[in-house]
């Protein structure tokens, strides 16, 4: 099938990504999302790290579907994506990222690494990379409890910005949209030995479209400096939800608001990792 075909609606656009290569830290409810966008937007080649498996529990917010419970994330996310857009080439990692050499090719050939997995210790791993001069851009993006706020944070290509000074030791950001959440907005899960942060299928395609949108600019090469994107919704969502909004007055009138600043001021509470 033609390329010209697929990606005749955004073809200025999609012609620039052709070459690009984006490596997608983790695959599940927000990367797999981020990884679609970014294939129907042109980009060339991706490559999937996830450890993961397919689970019930995933099929409400996840790209994926039923037919691939039980699968790899990254094994199913592959096989999707070069069935729904066959103009990409994707390769896929079932691991951890930081159980790969710094030299792996993978990252050697990268455009744009994007982390999405709420792990610390896979985001720490990349971020201390960059501080070693990787020489690609890193982008991290997540979502607040039941998706009525995102964060994504970009560090340009050939600098050594480091992300980890925004963050608590244990990796808790330091200037969240919302607070007062019940056990800080985690949902425990005793059978499975872990947990997770609620939030449904709107909020979180808000913010992978807001992801997105950030990775194909950095791609573009039009992030000079370090960036910190927002989405927020408006007070009343967020406190159906059993939130606070820690700054009502930024979404005064409106029911959501996207927004881009400068990395915010390191808190004198921030520990470097």
């Amino acid at each position: 099938m033609s390329r010209d075909a697929v990606h005749s609606r955004d073809a200025v656009s999609a012609a620039s990504l052709v070459d690009k290569h984006v490596v997608v830290v983790g695959a599940g409810s927000l990367g797999s999302q981020v990884a679609m966008q970014l294939a129907r937007a042109g980009v060339g080649r991706l490559t999937l790290i996830d450890p993961d498996i397919l689970s019930a529990e995933n099929l409400g917010r996840h790209v994926l579907g039923i037919d691939d419970l039980g699968r790899y994330k990254v094994d199913a996310m592959r096989d999707r994506l070069m069935r729904d857009v066959p103009t990409v080439e994707v390769a896929v990692v079932p691991s951890w990222v930081e159980e790969l050499s710094t030299s792996d090719k993978a990252l050697q050939t990268a455009d744009l690494v994007v982390v999405t997995t709420a792990d610390w210790h896979s985001e720490l791993w990349l971020w201390r990379r960059k501080r070693e001069g990787a020489s690609w851009p890193l982008m991290q993006g997540w979502s607040e409890p039941h998706g009525v706020a995102g964060h994504v944070l970009v560090a340009p290509a050939e600098s050594t910005d480091d992300g980890t000074q925004l963050f608590d030791a244990s990796g808790v950001f330091l200037h969240p949209s919302t607070n007062d959440w019940p056990n800080d907005g985690f949902v425990e899960r005793p059978q499975c030995g872990g947990r997770f942060i609620p939030g449904g299928p709107i909020g979180l395609a808000a913010i992978s479209t807001l992801a997105s949108r950030v990775a194909v600019e950095a791609l573009q090469g039009r992030i000079p400096a370090p960036q910190w994107h927002r989405y927020t919704a408006n007070e009343d969502a967020v406190r159906r939800a059993g939130g606070t909004l820690l700054r009502p007055e930024d979404v005064i009138g409106v029911d959501a608001v996207f927004d881009e600043r400068p990395w915010p001021n390191v808190s004198a509470e921030a520990t470097p990792a």
